[in-house]
């Protein structure tokens, strides 16, 4: 696909590298004080979504702010704990992108400080061109904007990118943004055309 197309446009979490875990185990710990017990199949349904969204779902109001803060210093130490490791499937396109001359972005839900400190961990900083973040959109997944200001940072229509994204809603804003998408799937994950949208409550 990397023939058709003029650049590379990459989620981060569950994309680039698996936070899977630090992610949910981060938030599980954030919310325990407010007596919130995170049910680990519902995060998992609306991880790709910004976590202010996934909060404002859950069934008992919370201070979300106090807990995104308190979900991020943990994820921040999890980063930065040397334990953190590229997806292989999509780490090979990345390098693939990058060898045939595809400018590449970043395009997540997740805050700057989250993104940046991972590529920094990573050794991936000097790859990416842009790096959109929810820092810089109104709107999260499953809206496009992430995706269509990533292709705008690079100076090109949507169509031109290969999105990549693990999650359903961030291939529903991909394809929003009139993209062309792949997704991981399996165990080891490889990089696959996602399945028609489903919904998600």
């Amino acid at each position: 696909m990397l023939r058709r197309v003029g650049a590379l446009v990459l989620d981060w979490d569950g994309t680039l590298t698996d936070t899977h875990q630090a992610r949910y185990r981060a938030l599980s710990q954030a919310l325990a004080p407010f007596g919130v017990l995170l049910d680990e199949d519902f995060y998992r349904a609306r991880s790709g979504r910004p976590v202010l969204d996934l909060l404002d779902r859950l069934p008992v109001p919370v201070p979300a702010d106090r807990v995104r803060a308190a979900s991020a210093r943990l994820l921040l130490e999890h980063l930065r704990s040397g334990h953190l490791q590229p997806i292989p499937a999509t780490l090979a396109l990345l390098h693939q992108a990058r060898a045939a001359g595809l400018p590449c972005a970043i395009a997540s839900s997740a805050s700057r400080r989250l993104v940046t400190t991972g590529l920094r961990a990573l050794n991936l900083e000097h790859m990416f061109a842009a790096v959109i973040t929810a820092d810089e959109t109104s709107y999260g997944k499953p809206a496009p904007e992430v995706f269509l200001r990533a292709a705008a940072e690079l100076a090109l229509p949507p169509a031109a990118c290969l999105a990549v994204d693990d999650a359903h809603d961030g291939i529903t804003a991909a394809r929003a943004a009139g993209m062309p998408v792949l997704t991981l799937a399996g165990t080891p994950p490889v990089l696959v055309i996602p399945p028609p949208e489903r919904a998600v409550p």
